[in-house]
């Protein structure tokens, strides 16, 4: 199989996925290539969202990885704002980002 196609198989699966999430227009996404911090934003905005009971052990519960988003019972009965942390490309269906940049 091709690069080129393999490359499309992917794309075609991300967005079968980004449509099975729900997005609303008022989630926010932390966009972020692995190993720039990522985690410590999560755990600063998880404090200031939660009145700084944000922990490594409800940190995926308040901000969870979208490849998480599909099994968070909370994450979906979740009423107003949700963040979701992700790896991925930015994608036109993630209308709110926090991108995170290191140099």
């Amino acid at each position: 199989m091709s690069f080129s196609r393999i490359v499309r198989n992917q794309l075609s699966a991300l967005k079968r996925s980004a449509f099975l999430l729900n997005f609303r227009d008022e989630d926010i996404f932390m966009v972020s290539y692995p190993k720039s911090g990522s985690t410590w934003l999560r755990m600063t905005v998880g404090n200031y969202m939660s009145n700084n009971v944000a922990d490594f052990n409800n940190l995926q519960q308040l901000i969870p990885d979208i490849q998480m988003w599909k099994g968070s019972k909370y994450f979906k009965e979740k009423e107003g704002l949700r963040i979701a942390k992700t790896h991925d490309p930015y994608k036109s269906d993630f209308k709110r980002v926090i991108y995170l940049a290191r140099d």
